[in-house]
């Protein structure tokens, strides 16, 4: 690679050329007057003030060459590290390895890939239609970032009906983003991945994935494991998904306070879901709704026994 000589380099070596030329025109004037020793030891101090500029001139470009170097590996190492084996993938093979995870974490600084991005969008929406799969988001406060705001917003209104399946986190105010957003894959198993976006052509645009190193993805997933309250989250869900059918099926104030009670307290009894069953027909739900609403109370009342 061509490393540009320095301005100040030059400048340098265009007045040892100047000095050089003016000093030669002084000699033709004086070898007249002095004699030849004299002459002599004038010639040689010329050659030195010479050399000496010459020298100045070289060390000085080579030290900022030097600088430069040194800050373009500095640069190379952090992308180095960065990879694990420098495995590089576009976004389409990245929603592929996403349908084979179960949990995805996702660490964004403004939310804007899963609700900006076709092909990242549909593959979120693919996997939350399975049913199987769980995504948290952990992002920075919304209320604080408008930015956040209004892609949390997006974010809520493409996938509304699956909700349920998606937990929002806050990072703390002082949250440092190394990199726009990170995704882990499978975070509570014994070999979790991860991915980044960077800009490694150049571009201005970070639309190239890489795979983070295994080190640093345990330790990004020990912090953010921190944030995450499992009794609560669980709780959390359990009651969108009460919110949900209530207004999907027009449940009513009551029985709405009656689940959401049951949810805090940590159980759903057989008989409160009977008698939730029976108010519900009572305010003349037909028998359709009653049944999808005794599906969800079924679910919600296995899941919380089983914890």
């Amino acid at each position: 690679m061509q490393i540009r000589v320095e301005k100040k380099s030059e400048l340098v070596l265009v007045f040892s050329s100047l000095l050089l030329i003016v000093l030669t025109l002084v000699c033709s004037y004086v070898i007249g007057t002095y004699d030849v020793k004299e002459l002599a030891i004038f010639l040689g101090a010329v050659i030195i003030i010479v050399m000496l500029s010459v020298y100045c001139a070289l060390r000085f470009s080579a030290t900022k060459h030097d600088e430069l170097a040194d800050t373009m590996v500095e640069k190379m190492r952090g992308v180095i590290e960065l990879a694990e084996c420098r495995v590089v993938i576009d976004n389409k093979l990245l929603g592929y390895v996403e349908k084979e995870a179960k949990t995805i974490w996702v660490v964004s600084k403004t939310l804007e890939n899963d609700v900006s991005d076709e092909d990242i969008a549909q593959t979120v929406l693919e996997n939350l239609q399975s049913g199987e799969k769980r995504y948290y988001y952990f992002i920075p406060d919304p209320d604080r970032e408008p930015t956040v705001r209004r892609n949390k917003r997006a974010y809520e209104e493409r996938y509304k009906d699956y909700l349920d399946r998606v937990t929002f986190k806050v990072l703390p105010e002082n949250t440092l983003f190394m990199f726009d957003e990170v995704v882990i894959y499978e975070p509570e198993e014994k070999e979790p991945f991860g991915y980044t976006y960077i800009d490694l052509e150049g571009s201005g645009k970070r639309d190239q994935v890489v795979r983070i190193a295994r080190e640093n993805v345990n330790a990004i997933i020990n912090t953010l494991s921190r944030l995450i309250d499992p009794v609560q989250e669980r709780r959390e869900r359990l009651m969108r998904m009460v919110m949900g059918l209530a207004g999907e099926v027009a449940m009513g104030q009551r029985h709405t306070a009656l689940l959401v009670s049951a949810i805090i307290q940590g159980e759903i009894t057989i008989e409160q879901q009977r008698e939730c069953e029976e108010g519900l027909r009572a305010d003349g739900l037909n028998d359709g709704e009653v049944e999808r609403v005794s599906k969800v109370l079924s679910k919600i009342r296995y899941e919380l026994q089983g914890s």
